[in-house]
């Protein structure tokens, strides 16, 4: 008998440590995205020469984070570029994070929106870069914002 209510407690403790640990990952998922005042005056400042510019943006999903994120973002672009907002949830799955498709005749606004987007410490350029797909008529610029999958 002792030794089931150690077995007992044993996997109490662990999932208790299982629960924490979720708990903790779960913050850090609702906290991934996140674009502050501070972060958005940065970006709005860095793209000033886009005003007026237009730009796609694409949700392929209804998840909480992902939809309230790309929600923050197309606000904060719209500040400085014409942003259209189109929700697909859950018709496709994207590759996680954001993608852009930047046709050949957008690719100095790319690179200036991927800088703003570093410089606010909100994206990594380097990601944003590897991860573009370089195709789309040719004044096409659009951004695909996906989950953290």
């Amino acid at each position: 008998m002792a030794g089931v209510a150690i077995g007992k407690s044993k996997a109490a403790e662990d999932a208790s440590e299982h629960a924490l640990a979720l708990a903790w990952r779960a913050e850090r998922y609702a906290a991934w995205r996140t674009i502050s005042d501070k972060q958005a005056g940065i970006i709005v400042k860095h793209l000033a020469s886009l005003q007026g510019h237009t730009l796609n943006m694409f949700v392929f999903t209804d998840e909480p984070e992902t939809a309230g994120y790309a929600e923050r973002l197309g606000t904060v672009l719209a500040k400085v570029m014409q942003v259209t907002f189109s929700p697909y949830p859950g018709k496709l799955l994207p590759p996680p994070g954001l993608r852009f498709v930047v046709g050949k005749d957008r690719e100095k606004d790319f690179a200036l929106v991927v800088e703003a987007l570093d410089m606010a410490g909100v994206e990594k350029a380097a990601a944003l870069k590897k991860a573009a797909v370089h195709q789309a008529p040719d004044d096409g610029i659009e951004i695909d914002v996906g989950g953290r999958h």
